[in-house]
């Protein structure tokens, strides 16, 4: 499939090369081209030199070939996709459910990383205010911050033990989410029919 630009709209040309065998030693090939405005119609048949000059229209080839220069491949079993086709499904077909699991997990590993960012708890009387003070009253529109180039801080009354920063940061479970995309992999690899250990997940990819 070519697509080209003719009169400010798009052509979509399609090369189909038919490969038979006449007999057991003569092998022919017939290459055609077609025209069309719309990409899901072939369209209507033209020269080969439209788009390829160099390219022969019928070739035969006897004695030499002596198997076909094109495969294709077939899964076994029938199609429960679509009773009426002939052909086979792919063989990740019916294993979209855990294939969308994979994904889901490392979604949410995604997810866990981000929120295992440092988190931090201090008392009000590390925050200053980043606005002007009217009264009693910080400035709505510039609420008290924490400043972390700070190193020295004034002793209220009261209970100095909790003059101190908490922190909040929350564990990321790596080995857990690592754990649970090999388990998927392995569910995948028995419902597609590869052997054990085909797949692996190395933290960084899917290899």
């Amino acid at each position: 499939r070519t697509v080209r630009t003719e009169n400010d709209r798009n052509v979509y040309y399609t090369l189909l090369e038919f490969h038979e065998w006449d007999d057991a030693k003569t092998y022919h090939i017939t290459n055609e081209l077609y025209r069309s405005y719309q990409s899901d119609v072939i369209g209507e048949q033209v020269a080969l030199e439209t788009l390829y000059p160099n390219l022969a229209p019928e070739l035969t080839f006897t004695d030499v070939i002596t198997k076909p220069l094109f495969a294709y491949f077939r899964t076994p079993g029938a199609n429960n996709k679509n009773l009426d086709s002939p052909l086979g499904v792919g063989i990740v077909d019916n294993s979209r459910n855990v294939i969308d699991a994979i994904n889901r997990t490392h979604d949410m590993f995604v997810h866990e990383v981000r929120m295992g960012k440092r988190r931090i708890a201090v008392p009000a009387e590390m925050l200053k205010p980043t606005g002007n003070l009217y009264g009693d009253e910080v400035d709505e529109a510039h609420p008290v911050l924490f400043d972390k180039d700070e190193d020295v801080y004034q002793g209220m009354y009261g209970d100095t033990d909790k003059l101190s920063v908490t922190d909040l940061t929350s564990d990321i479970r790596s080995s857990q989410f690592k754990e649970s995309i090999d388990y998927f992999l392995r569910e995948f690899e028995q419902q597609i029919g590869f052997s054990s250990g085909t797949f692996s997940y190395d933290g960084q990819g899917v290899k």
